[in-house]
């Protein structure tokens, strides 16, 4: 088995599907960038809370992908072609990072608060001065 983790951008939709037992699962293409102007795709399925995710997000969308890959090879129009398959085991995605945080922050920013006032007796700014004895 080869174990990878790579990173890059969604080159359109994810696709969610149900398969014949019933489980769903989800299938994206994801473009590589590689030494240069070169790029590698890399067919992606996911199950699980990881196909959910990933059926969330869109075209263009950063992703790294954690997962168990399988080199494939084919033949189209007498020229020998390879790919690279990746059943996905872990996601993470900036577009799911934001929207989480957009989610846990306020919905309105306060205000900045004002300064405590000194307790009586005390003028604000001077320090205070600490003589009692160490209880230990």
């Amino acid at each position: 088995m080869l174990d990878v983790l790579l990173s890059g951008k969604l080159s359109r939709d994810p696709l969610v599907r149900v398969g014949p037992s019933g489980r769903p699962f989800t299938t994206a293409q994801i473009r590589v960038p590689v030494e240069g102007d070169e790029t590698l795709w890399v067919s992606t399925i996911a199950f699980g809370e990881v196909g959910e995710r990933l059926g969330r997000l869109k075209a263009g969308d950063a992703v790294s992908l954690a997962g168990s890959a399988k080199l494939s090879s084919w033949e189209k129009d007498g020229e020998l072609r390879h790919g690279l398959s990746v059943t996905a085991s872990g996601l993470l995605s900036i577009h799911e990072t934001r929207e989480t945080r957009k989610r846990r922050e306020p919905k309105e920013a306060p205000g900045r608060a004002a300064p405590a006032e000194p307790p009586p007796g005390r003028e604000p700014g001077v320090a205070v001065e600490f003589d009692d004895d160490i209880p230990f």
